[in-house]
């Protein structure tokens, strides 16, 4: 399996400062936007060579309107493809990877014609293992996206998150009520695996036998909750500084929501429990 941190055996090495300096950029792109602060994952994203993880990636020839559409398919090992590659890994939009669902291993570069394309995100600091016949290698993790960084009301309790944002919400349970001393919480849910925190964890409150919450103990914000064996985690959408992108879709414990205050509509695509 290739590593991420290591160029490939046999490729020029050259390149490095260049490669460098386009990590760097994308770093402080994400930093400007506030996506990302100091800590892990930032310097997980300094470190890996995305164009050790994507060698190749299409870029489009054709005009918008043009039939049939036209590519090329761009190779690191290419030394006249690198600088537009780079451009490509590291410029913060999703990449064009795979024409018509062809094998990822031993293609040509060149022009492709027609058909249809697969994206993938650039923003993503973990891969997972995958496997085409014997032949073993690495590819970004299609549900990881731009980071989003947190904090509680003082700054104690500092976390990211990466991955896919699910179950944007609200919630006017009786704990909800009690620990925000409102008539709801919103929260949305991340993968536990893209969770970093910096400054130390939050301290922790079981609301359940098999559920707890996440508060700072200097400012008393509540940050987050967790339920035991989970695989991801929910944070409070303020905590996030309630990103205008992150609309609840549905608010639950209904029953016991205030009567002078509206409710939030269920527009989910799929059910939630």
């Amino acid at each position: 399996m290739l590593d991420p941190l290591v160029p490939p055996a046999g490729t020029e090495t050259a390149p490095d400062e260049r490669t460098e300096a386009a990590r760097a950029e994308m770093v402080a792109g994400l930093e400007s936007a506030g996506h990302l602060r100091p800590g892990p994952v930032r310097e997980a994203f300094l470190a890996v060579r995305r164009e050790v993880l994507m060698p190749q990636a299409y870029v489009r020839r054709s005009k918008p309107d043009e039939t049939p559409p036209r590519w090329d398919l761009l190779d690191w090992g290419v030394p006249a493809d690198r600088e537009e590659l780079l451009g490509l890994l590291y410029g913060g939009e999703s990449v064009l990877i795979q024409h018509e669902g062809e094998p990822i291993l031993g293609r040509v570069p060149g022009p492709r014609s027609g058909g249809s394309m697969d994206k993938r995100p650039v923003t993503s600091t973990r891969t997972q293992p995958v496997t085409e016949g014997d032949h073993p290698m690495t590819s970004p993790t299609p549900a990881v996206t731009t980071p989003r960084s947190g904090a509680c009301q003082c700054g104690k309790i500092q976390f990211t998150v990466a991955g896919e944002p699910d179950y944007p919400h609200t919630c006017s349970c009786r704990d909800c009520q009690r620990l925000s001393g409102a008539p709801m919480m919103s929260w949305v849910s991340f993968p536990l695996d893209g969770l970093a925190w910096s400054g130390g964890e939050p301290s922790w409150h079981y609301t359940w036998p098999d559920s707890k919450r996440g508060f700072c103990p200097n400012c008393g914000s509540q940050v987050c909750a967790l339920d035991d064996g989970a695989t991801s985690i929910a944070v409070t959408l303020s905590a996030l500084g309630n990103p205008p992108e992150l609309v609840p879709v549905n608010q639950s414990f209904r029953e016991n929501a205030v009567p002078w205050l509206p409710q939030v509509p269920d527009t989910r695509d799929r059910p939630h429990s």
